[in-house]
């Protein structure tokens, strides 16, 4: 017969606790798979998923109907304590979970329960990081983040970025009271939590294009936070003093380093940034650094010889930086950049000049990579970067503002000017045709003043255009180009030909009468 579920809760509370108990100690929430179960089984109650109840009290037995997604009968026998579902699953199914659940929660807080359960797991995980090794630290940490392993590049950020302060809240009563300890768990902690996202992170980066897309946005700012969280406990570590019981930790942090640094893969400036804040504060011994740099040489990883040019920078090698470049046919060029900055940031202009020069044949490929505007500029600015670094001609460098297109007519524009070639400027101007209001006018006054043969036929053509718009306010702006051009002509001694000039604009235009007016008014003849 069909029975409410409070009333079957209420003759079998006791079976049913019995029950709440085995499921407690049985499924681990330091298990995701077992976690999410018990969450979805949680979540079906809320929805109301269980939609009748048919109790049998001779049998003492109960038979719940469920139609969330599909319609599946699950038994209950309270007598014997065992469970059975139609889905045909061997072990805990969501749907008997969800049943038993439900009749728990008719006299109980299911919330209270699953926090109690949780809060089972924080205690495991607390008694595992007192006993204060390198293999316990990574046990806990390991399950900790364990989540964040499962995210597909499908996941919604903001799904991470909750998971991520689950993870913050489930470590934070894990770490030591000790003052000396506390900075290395919580390095420990970020370079676990970094090595779990690193996947999903570099996936949602390499798919979303645009830099100003929410996801971009929130991946980047996580990323900037931890690697500022690691420069910063790195630094606060390398001020204590160093306790023996911290060497088999440290060794095994430099394991943690490589794993994420160099065996990871994309955002190398990132990854470069957390290897640097760490073997440039904590690992500063010749011989440490003369081991690592062993490793990476064996490693076949892709990124290990791009490590290995770090200790080539700071310690001034420039002949192996140029060497590595030649050895490689089509080196990235936004890593290599990347080690040219930390070069200059150095103060060491030789070696950023080396990788400069080594960098100059993959220039055109990187660029032609990009395609929206927003990357082009992205990209010119970090190829001017490596012009203004290195020794490069004059030819050269016009080869690559030529190679920018419209996105670079700023620079171009300026490094003509630079070197006086007016009518070369001009011509960049008429070629893509710039709109008067885009185009420098403190170059334009430079060429009037210098060349004013080069700039009359480009404010020419800007005044037809103004002309052609057929509106007062455009007839004014046209005037004050004439202007210009007057003042430009009477200093080069050119007065006949600018008389001749503007009598022949009027008596082109003679029908537009604002515009006759304009031009009288302006008292344009010399």
């Amino acid at each position: 017969m069909r029975v409410a579920a409070e009333r079957i809760s209420y003759l079998h509370e006791r079976e049913i606790e019995k029950m709440m108990n085995d499921i407690h100690y049985t499924l681990r929430p330091d298990h995701p798979d077992q976690l999410e179960l018990v969450r979805h089984a949680i979540t079906a109650v809320r929805r109301g998923s269980i939609s009748s109840y048919r109790y049998s009290q001779d049998d003492s037995e109960v038979l719940a109907q469920l139609n969330d997604r599909a319609s599946e009968f699950v038994r209950f026998s309270f007598n014997e304590q065992t469970l059975s579902c139609t889905c045909g699953r061997k072990d805990r199914c969501v749907h008997q979970l969800t049943v038993v659940f439900d009749l728990y929660s008719q006299f109980h807080s299911l919330t209270e329960w699953f926090q109690e359960w949780r809060t089972s797991e924080k205690e495991q995980l607390a008694l595992k990081v007192t006993e204060r090794t390198p293999e316990a630290w990574d046990t806990v940490l390991t399950k900790v983040t364990a989540p964040l392993r499962k995210l597909t590049l499908s996941t919604n950020s903001s799904v991470f970025t909750y998971e991520c302060a689950e993870i913050e809240n489930s470590v934070r009563p894990l770490m030591p009271f000790e003052y000396e300890w506390k900075p290395l768990f919580d390095l420990y902690y970020r370079l676990h939590l970094l090595d779990a996202a690193w996947e999903y992170a570099a996936s949602v980066l390499a798919a979303n294009h645009s830099q100003y897309s929410y996801g971009t946005w929130q991946i980047t700012s996580w990323l900037n936070d931890q690697i500022a969280d690691i420069e910063k406990l790195a630094g606060t570590f390398s001020n204590k003093p160093k306790l023996f019981e911290t060497d088999p930790f440290m060794k095994r942090l430099k394991e943690l380093v490589r794993s994420v640094c160099v065996h990871q893969i994309g955002l190398f400036p990132y990854r470069f940034r957390i290897y640097e804040s760490i073997w440039g504060q904590l690992f500063i011994d010749r011989h440490e650094r003369n081991a690592e740099k062993q490793l990476l040489a064996e490693d076949s990883s892709v990124d290990a010889r791009l490590f290995a040019m770090y200790f080539a920078i700071i310690e001034g090698r420039g002949d192996q930086l140029e060497n590595a470049l030649a050895n490689e046919e089509n080196p990235d060029f936004g890593s290599w950049m990347m080690l040219a900055k930390f070069a200059l940031a150095q103060a060491l202009a030789p070696t950023a000049a080396s990788i400069a020069r080594g960098l100059y044949p993959s220039i055109e490929g990187y660029y032609s990579q990009k395609s929206s505007r927003s990357e082009q500029l992205a990209a010119a600015q970090e190829i001017d970067t490596l012009l203004a670094n290195g020794d490069f001609s004059d030819e050269e460098r016009e080869n690559v503002y030529a190679m920018y297109g419209k996105v670079g007519i700023p620079r171009y524009s300026a490094f003509l000017i630079e070197r006086g070639r007016f009518q070369d400027w001009a011509a960049l101007l008429h070629r893509f045709n710039v709109t008067y209001d885009s185009v420098e006018q403190s170059d334009l006054k430079v060429v009037l003043a210098e060349q004013p043969s080069a700039a009359l036929p480009l404010l020419h053509d800007y005044a037809q255009q103004f002309i052609a718009e057929k509106n007062r306010l455009s007839y004014r702006r046209a005037v004050k180009l004439f202007k210009r051009m007057r003042t430009a002509c009477k200093k080069s001694g050119q007065t006949e030909f600018w008389n001749r000039y503007i009598r022949t604009v009027r008596e082109k235009h003679r029908r537009l009468r604002a515009l006759i007016e304009e031009m009288e008014r302006g008292n344009l003849e010399l």
